[in-house]
């Protein structure tokens, strides 16, 4: 609950944005799946999954975890590519109809899955108060997408509105090479900010690449930060526009499956020797529709490990 408490926290300039916006547009914080796929059947069967400010899909766990530690949660997924905000997780649905899938996941977290070109701003202030963050992560998922944050002066009983810009492309090159790029533009009145606001930009989808960046026109460096992922931090100035672009090798959705099935075995409870077996195993697979062979003389994993190994395939 504590997490859960900490997350609602850094959510508020998600939060505050989609109010905003449901007060001008009338555009409402969570919305059923039929709103945006009224043709599909699946969109009214699935009553329980709802969007959450336009781009992200959750599924709310409503059945209890069982004795392997975990609880499943049955979903229909649209066609794109979806990536989980807790796990990393990604699905790729091909199909226009989207897909049915059986998702399992422990206390820790719900479905929570972000679209191709999602930005999600999450606020680092510390406390219980709401004033507008001095320090803020956002998070780009990949793909293209646009999204203006929203801030005015509530914490001071004052006029004023700011808006920042968050603009997203993805270009995908030959022999699997790609480049994703952010520009950020702002306007408003500058003074509704505190002085100094920082922002780390993180590029959920790509594990390395090279960055480059210009503000106004200007090449400017770019520090490397050691993360996860693709991550720059920015010094961030009212007026000033920022122009983000990372190059990268893109991987295919088998090599993402395959990195995925490491981090599963490697984590989860269980023998390890038994686990390093199998990692060994998928590996060596060539190609994705030998998995499920795979899967069927894999005595070694438990039924909720393949399962979870099943679930982006």
């Amino acid at each position: 609950l504590e997490e859960q408490m900490k997350l609602r926290h850094k959510l508020l300039p998600f939060l505050y944005t989609c109010s905003y916006e449901a007060h001008k547009n009338a555009d409402m914080l969570i919305e059923p799946l039929y709103y945006y796929h009224p043709d599909s059947e699946a969109a009214y069967k699935y009553g329980n999954e709802y969007y959450f400010g336009k781009s992200l899909l959750v599924a709310p766990v409503t059945s209890p975890e069982e004795k392997d530690g975990y609880a499943r949660v049955n979903v229909w997924l649209p066609k794109g590519h979806w990536t989980d905000i807790f796990t990393g997780d990604e699905y790729f649905i091909e199909n226009e109809n989207g897909e049915e899938k059986t998702l399992l996941r422990t206390l820790e977290s719900i479905p929570v899955l972000a679209k191709s070109g999602a930005i999600l701003p999450l606020s680092e202030e510390k406390g219980n108060g709401t004033p507008n963050p001095k320090a803020l992560t956002v998070k780009i998922f990949g793909g293209d997408g646009e999204y203006e944050m929203y801030e005015d002066a509530h914490d001071r009983n004052e006029d004023g509105e700011f808006f920042t810009k968050f603009v997203s492309r993805e270009t995908l090159g030959e022999n699997g090479s790609a480049e994703q790029s952010l520009t950020i533009t702002s306007r408003g009145d500058g003074g509704v900010i505190p002085e100094g606001r920082k922002l780390r930009l993180c590029f959920e989808n790509i594990e390395k690449g090279e960055i480059s960046l210009k503000i106004d026109g200007k090449k400017a460096a770019s520090p490397k930060i050691y993360a996860d992922c693709v991550t720059l931090e920015l010094d961030f100035v009212a007026g000033a526009k920022y122009e983000i672009s990372v190059k990268y090798k893109r991987d295919d959705k088998f090599t993402i499956w395959k990195k995925r099935a490491t981090k599963i075995l490697t984590e989860c409870d269980g023998n390890n020797h038994s686990h390093d077996d199998a990692n060994r195993g998928i590996q060596a697979l060539k190609k994705m529709s030998d998995a499920e062979s795979y899967f069927a003389f894999c005595a070694n994993l438990s039924s909720a490990i393949i399962d979870r190994l099943r679930e982006t395939l």
